[in-house]
């Protein structure tokens, strides 16, 4: 569903846009906090997926860890006060840390399982979906040049899409006891899914189709559950 090589990615870009998010004081209770709270919960979402991935992975033996300090903090992002950029300051330098080679959360207590409640609020999520979806990926399925040109970003997107898809129905996350809310969690899931498989075979038609896919789960789910 996802590929070591897009965890790490998007680890590594989420590093640098926290360095721009996290900055001054000023500027993290300006809208530097819901920037980072939603970039910290994806980061605990990435996290908590490489402490459980099958295959080979970096900072799969930190990611506990790393989940569940990243998972606090964008918790704690929900209010801007001095506590909360003085969090943010210092997983800002943990993660600059780990990214360079280094393990500033070896030695650190994790349960082996995540939490999923704890580990990504859904709100966060949802913010991050629509950045990748309405921007980049939506548009990149209705051309075929923009599919065919950026094939490896395409595919990134999709694997995002597909994981936070899953990840949204765990248990214990909001609404993922309806039967209703899980079935469009499987739609968003499914159509990601469909396009991966596009990418891979380089078939614009049936990415253009999990398109439309994706959109009428985002859609319908958004007027029954977005408020």
């Amino acid at each position: 569903m996802i590929s070591g090589a897009t965890i790490e990615d998007t680890i590594k870009g989420l590093k640098q846009q926290v360095d721009k998010e996290v900055t001054t004081l000023s500027d993290f209770k300006g809208k530097g906090h819901k920037l980072a709270r939603r970039d910290y919960t994806l980061l605990a979402m990435l996290f908590a997926i490489a402490g459980e991935y099958d295959g080979d992975v970096r900072w799969k033996k930190d990611a506990a860890a790393a989940r569940d300090a990243f998972g606090r903090s964008a918790a704690n992002f929900k209010v801007a006060t001095d506590q909360a950029f003085n969090e943010a300051k210092a997983r800002k330098e943990e993660l600059s840390e780990l990214v360079g080679g280094s393990s500033p959360f070896s030695g650190k207590d994790a349960d082996p399982k995540p939490q999923w409640p704890q580990v990504a609020g859904r709100a966060p999520l949802m913010q991050y979906l629509e950045t990748a979806w309405e921007p980049r990926l939506k548009p990149a399925l209705a051309d075929k040049g923009q599919f065919t040109s950026g094939g490896d970003k395409v595919l990134r997107d999709a694997e995002l899409l597909a994981a936070m898809g899953e990840v949204l129905a765990k248990d214990g996350m909001p609404d993922a006891d309806s039967a209703e809310y899980k079935a469009f969690c499987v739609r968003l899931r499914d159509g990601a899914k469909q396009v991966i498989d596009a990418v891979k075979q380089k078939n614009f038609d049936q990415a253009s189709k999990a398109s439309a896919t994706i959109g009428k789960a985002c859609a319908e789910c958004h007027e029954n559950y977005r408020s």
